[in-house]
């Protein structure tokens, strides 16, 4: 395999604590030509003969492979094996004989150049399983304190899409103060929620703003609302805190002035009221 010293490096392959094997591909397949004594021991399912693993590996290497990743594995080794991407770098799930259940299992792999032009892959496997709940463990942790602070603040909150305005999240005194409408649970926009057609700005010249009134049709009266940005799993959001004050305190905090918006609103919505028919 490996020239003159091919016995001794296989020895040291054979002796290391890592699960690896080294692979050749002949004829169009992925041919399996070592494992060392880590990789059965922790992917063997008590396979201890390297000749009798190595064929399990030839025959049937993905069978303990969870179904929803086995085609996508299978795709990336072709690809790697054929030099369509340079490294062999997947996650995905397994059932090891350590554990019961499934077991996530990161593989890496890299080509071995000989001075005659043979290529081989050898692809390293290790167990992250723990690795993966811990992090997930501290994600849900993270995810609850933040979710739990959110639902004790003491101001109404709503956090929507700024591009589609898709509303992820309102918290309890938003929904007390404004009711969610029907279909709230299948999912509604921020304009939806608030009862209203259009905001009076974009999302981002809220954020722009950082504060500004708007007419609430659940209370028929206008609010004040603060707006800042943030980001909801991946994706760029805005979060609107609505302060339940009363008309006369909404003021523009800088020059202790009523606020011309405010105005605004309140004047078109007493013009139409002295319309007849309105």
């Amino acid at each position: 395999l490996f020239g003159e010293k091919q016995d001794d490096y296989l020895t040291v392959l054979t002796q290391i604590d890592i699960p690896l094997a080294i692979y050749q591909y002949v004829n169009n397949k992925i041919v399996t030509i070592f494992v060392s004594d880590a990789l059965m021991e922790y992917m063997g399912h008590g396979i201890t003969d390297r000749e009798t693993m190595i064929e399990f590996y030839n025959e049937d290497m993905y069978r303990y492979v969870h179904p929803d990743d086995r085609d996508r594995i299978i795709t990336a080794a072709r690809d790697f094996a054929t030099g369509r991407s340079g490294v062999y770098d997947v996650v995905y799930k397994e059932q090891l004989p350590v554990r019961t259940g499934w077991s996530v299992v990161h593989a890496r792999g890299y080509h071995h150049n000989m001075k005659d032009g043979t290529r081989y892959a050898i692809v390293y496997y290790d167990d992250v399983t723990a690795a993966r709940e811990l992090d997930r463990a501290q994600e849900e942790l993270v995810n609850r304190t933040f979710f739990e602070s959110l639902a004790q603040y003491d101001e109404a909150i709503a956090i929507f899409d700024t591009e589609t305005h898709e509303l992820f999240y309102a918290n309890e005194r938003m929904r007390k103060f404004v009711p969610p409408p029907p279909g709230y649970a299948n999912g509604v926009s921020i304009e939806e929620y608030l009862g209203i057609s259009v905001l009076p700005f974009s999302a981002n010249e809220m954020i722009e703003r950082g504060k500004f009134t708007m007419m609430v049709p659940e209370k028929d009266k206008v609010m004040i609302f603060r707006a800042s940005r943030t980001e909801w799993h991946g994706r760029e959001a805005c979060v609107l805190l609505l302060a339940t004050h009363e008309d006369g305190q909404l003021v523009d905090e800088l020059t202790a002035l009523p606020s011309l918006n405010y105005l605004r609103v309140h004047g078109e919505k007493e013009m139409k009221a002295s319309i007849p028919g309105q």
